[in-house]
C-alpha cells in the first residue's frame, strides 16, 4: 500500500452553476471576476420562487422553512447582455452576484466600471503562473484489520461508526456533493462498483475545464471519495457507503487563488439546484496563502466568516439548507497555523485531524478564527486513513482532507437513521456529543464526536422521553444529564453500572426540563464498562419517571 503524505491543503468554492450567453472557448487566458452592484433589474419576484428556482432548491426550502431571499435571484439578463461587449462570460454566480469571464483590454475594464450597476472587476486568474508541489508518498504500514472492514476499521471505530453501521445505518437516502480536483480511476475502480451499480455516483461537471469529464484527472478526490463510498467486504468500508454522491471539479491543480474560490461558488450553487432535501457538501480544500496573484493571499485576519468568497458561499449554502463539513486545513506546523477559508464559516462544520488513538496530529490546523470563536469545531481520524487510489488499489493517506470525508459520511449515517432531523440539528449534535464539548479549545474544537452514542441518546430520548447525557464519551470529571422533568418539583438521580454497582447519586429542585451537572471520577474502573444505567425518580412520590441504559463508548 502507499501512503499519501500532505495531501491538498485548500478548500474550493462552489455555487450553482449558470452558464452565460457566451461561453468561453478561447484558449489559455487571463480570468476576471466582475462584482455586480445589485440585481435591480430583475425581472423576477420573489413571490414567485418556481419561475427561478429549481423543485429540489424549493422543496429543501419547504422543508426546513428557509425563506427565499434576494441571493436567490437571477442575475438580470440585462446586466448580462450590457457587459457582454467588454466580458467574455465563462459562468455566474447568483449567490455572490458576479461573473467570471476573459478580459482582453484595459479600455474593456474601463467601460465596465463605468456602468452603474458593476461594482468591482479585479483578475482572479492568471496564465502567468508556476505549476503547485505536491507531496511524495511513502509505503503505508499493515495494521491489524477487522473480518468486514478490513484495516478500515480504524478509520471510523473512535468515532462509533461501525456500531452505527451495525444498526443498519450506512448514508441510505442521504446525498453528499463532493467538491475537488477530480475522481481520476472511480468510473472504474472496484471499491466503488457497488455505488455505481446503483446509480449513487453521479458526475456532475468539471468547472476546471468547462467539461462533464470529472474522472480524468486529479486524484485527490478519488481519495476523499473512498474514504466515504468505498465498498468492499473485508478491506474497505466508507463512512457512508450507501449514501449518494454528486462529484464536482472546482480545484484547479495547476494554479491557486480566488478563481476556485468562485468555482466553488458556481458548483455549489449548482447543488442547490440538482440535489435533494437532505444534503452534505464536502469539501477537502482550503484557501490562505501562495496565490499565483499574491496580492489577493488571504491574510489571518480575513478568517472572520465574513471576507472570503469561499467562505461568504459556503455560509449561503448552510443557510439555504445544506449541511457543510470542511476540513480544517493542514497548516498546523506552518507559519499560518490557523484553520483555512472556509472553516472559519460560522456555519460550516470544520474537522481537524486525530490519531487513530485520538491525539491531535500536529499538522492539523489551529484556532481561534479573527473574531474569535473556537476552530475547528470537532475531529476526526486524519493520519493512517485507508482509501482507494485512483489506480485501483488501496492506499493510506494522511491529512484533513480525510478527517473531513469521514466525519461527513457518519452525519450522513447519523441523518439516515433520523431523517426528520434538519442540517442545523446534525451540526449541534456532533458538536453536543464531541468528547470535549464541556471545555472546547482551539487545538480539539469540541472534540471527538461518538456518532453512535448520538444515536443511541436520540433512541432512548424517544422511547422514554428526552432524556441525553452529553459529552460522550466524558473526558472530564462530569457530565451533564438533559431531561425533561415533567414540571416535578425535585428529582433524585442515580447512576450505576451495568452490573450493579454504585457511582453516583443526588437530588435537585427543579421544573421542567432540565440540565444536571453529574461529578465522576474518571480514575473509576466503574466507567470503563461502556453501559450503564441512570435511574431518575420523583422525590416526593417515588415513582421512577425513567429507567434506562446510557451507552459511553471507551475512551
Amino acid at each position: 500500500m502507499i501512503r499519501i503524505i500532505g495531501s491538498l491543503d485548500k478548500y474550493r468554492l462552489l455555487a450553482l452553476a449558470v452558464y452565460c450567453f457566451v461561453v468561453s472557448t478561447a484558449g489559455a487566458q487571463d480570468i476576471y471576476w466582475l462584482q455586480f452592484a445589485n440585481k435591480e433589474a430583475s425581472v423576477f419576484s420573489l413571490d414567485n420562487p418556481a419561475l427561478f428556482m429549481s423543485s429540489n432548491a424549493l422543496a429543501r426550502r419547504a422543508a426546513y422553512d428557509i425563506p427565499i431571499e434576494r441571493t436567490d435571484l437571477p442575475i438580470p439578463t440585462a446586466y448580462i447582455a450590457a457587459v457582454d461587449s467588454f466580458i467574455e462570460c465563462k459562468y455566474t454566480s447568483k449567490w455572490l452576484n458576479g461573473m467570471l469571464g476573459a478580459i482582453q483590454t484595459s479600455e474593456a475594464i474601463d467601460s465596465l466600471l463605468a456602468l452603474p450597476f458593476v461594482d468591482t472587476v479585479f483578475m482572479v486568474k492568471t496564465q502567468s503562473k508556476s505549476k503547485k508541489r505536491r507531496g511524495k508518498g511513502v509505503k503505508g504500514l499493515n495494521k491489524g484489520g477487522d473480518r468486514m472492514y478490513g484495516e478500515s476499521a480504524s478509520n471510523i471505530g473512535m468515532h462509533g461508526g461501525i456500531e452505527l453501521h451495525s444498526y443498519g445505518f450506512q448514508g441510505q437516502g442521504i446525498e453528499i456533493a463532493v467538491m475537488d480536483n477530480g475522481f481520476q480511476g472511480m468510473n472504474n475502480s472496484g471499491y466503488l462498483a457497488q455505488a455505481r451499480n446503483d446509480g449513487r455516483i453521479v458526475p456532475v461537471y468539471d468547472f476546471v475545464d468547462d467539461d462533464p469529464d470529472v474522472f480524468s484527472e486529479g486524484s485527490h478526490g478519488s481519495l476523499v471519495l473512498g474514504t466515504m463510498l468505498g465498498y468492499f467486504e473485508g478491506q474497505i468500508i466508507g463512512s457512508a457507503p450507501l449514501s449518494k454522491a454528486y462529484l464536482f471539479v472546482t480545484e484547479d491543480t495547476d494554479s491557486e487563488g480566488l478563481y476556485e474560490e468562485y468555482l466553488w461558488a458556481i458548483a455549489a450553487e449548482r447543488a442547490d439546484s440538482i440535489m435533494g432535501i437532505r444534503s452534505v457538501i464536502n469539501t477537502s480544500l482550503g484557501y490562505s496563502t501562495g496565490f499565483d496573484i499574491a496580492d489577493q493571499n488571504h491574510t489571518i485576519q480575513d478568517m472572520d466568516g465574513n471576507t472570503t468568497p469561499i467562505t461568504i458561499a459556503a455560509d449561503l449554502a448552510a443557510r439555504k439548507g445544506f449541511l457543510v463539513v470542511n476540513s480544517a486545513g493542514n497548516s498546523g506546523n506552518d507559519a499560518w497555523q490557523y484553520v483555512t477559508a472556509p472553516a472559519d464559516g460560522d456555519s460550516v462544520l470544520a474537522v481537524g485531524a486525530t490519531t487513530i488513538d485520538g491525539n491531535r496530529v500536529s499538522f492539523s490546523s489551529l484556532g481561534p478564527t479573527a473574531d474569535g470563536r473556537i476552530k475547528p469545531d470537532v475531529m476526526g481520524v486524519g493520519y493512517d486513513v485507508l482509501t482507494t487510489s485512483p489506480y485501483g488499489f488501496l492506499t493510506y493517506a494522511d491529512g484533513t482532507s480525510f478527517s473531513s470525508p469521514l466525519v461527513s459520511g457518519l452525519c450522513a449515517s447519523y441523518w439516515s437513521a433520523y431523517p426528520e432531523l434538519t442540517p442545523f440539528e446534525i451540526f449541534s449534535d456532533v458538536k453536543r456529543f464531541s468528547h470535549r464539548f464541556s471545555s472546547p479549545d482551539n487545538e480539539y474544537g469540541y472534540g471527538i464526536p461518538s456518532f453512535f452514542a448520538m444515536y443511541m441518546a436520540r433512541r432512548t430520548a424517544e422511547a422514554n422521553g428526552k432524556v441525553e447525557l452529553y459529552p460522550n464519551p466524558i473526558v472530564e470529571d462530569k457530565f451533564n444529564l438533559l431531561l425533561d422533568t415533567d414540571e416535578r418539583e425535585s428529582i433524585g438521580v442515580v447512576l450505576h453500572s451495568i452490573s450493579g454497582q454504585f457511582i453516583y447519586e443526588e437530588s435537585f429542585n427543579t421544573y421542567g426540563a432540565a440540565t444536571i451537572d453529574i461529578p465522576v471520577s474518571l480514575e473509576s474502573a466503574l466507567l470503563k464498562e461502556g453501559v450503564f444505567v441512570i435511574r431518575v425518580y420523583d422525590l416526593q412520590s417515588g415513582e421512577e419517571l425513567y429507567d434506562k441504559k446510557v451507552v459511553i463508548p471507551m475512551r
